[in-house]
């Protein structure tokens, strides 16, 4: 199950276009305080 978690992350890592999970939450947390 965990390499099914860690694959969807990936492909939504790609289409969001971050590279790791740091970058993700760096920008999720830009759009929220916004």
């Amino acid at each position: 199950a965990e390499s099914t978690v860690s694959k969807h992350a990936s492909n939504i890592f790609k289409k969001t276009g971050v590279r790791d999970r740091k970058e993700f939450l760096s920008r999720f947390h830009k759009n929220s305080n916004e």
